[in-house]
């Protein structure tokens, strides 16, 4: 399964970090910039508690704080309600991919 966090300056990155503190099934890879979701769970005041696996390592790996990231740079870093314009083609190219991926079935790596 893949997710998309949707927009970096919006609350997705906070609800897949939220949701790994709870644990998550192993398949699950969330698509997005792997620093901008470190930047958000230390935010937070829980980066000592989320570790971020790269996909497609860590394929089975799962449980209380662990989540498998497919790094995808966003072309601005951005701050928790602030969004920016040119990542607009950025998201768009995250929902393709993530859309191809699972179409194509290597969502399942």
């Amino acid at each position: 399964m893949i997710v998309t966090p949707g927009e970096p300056a919006g609350s997705g990155l906070d609800v897949c970090l939220l949701a790994a503190l709870g644990g998550l099934p192993s398949d699950l890879v969330v698509l997005c910039d792997r620093n901008q979701l470190s930047r958000r769970a230390a935010e937070l005041g829980i980066g000592d508690a989320i570790t971020l696996l790269e996909a497609p390592q860590g394929h089975g790996v799962g449980g209380r704080g662990v989540l498998r990231v497919l790094h995808r740079p966003q072309p601005i870093s951005v701050a928790p309600g602030r969004p920016a314009t040119a990542n607009a083609p950025y998201l768009l190219a995250c929902l393709d991919e993530a859309v191809a991926l699972v179409a194509s079935a290597a969502a399942m790596y």
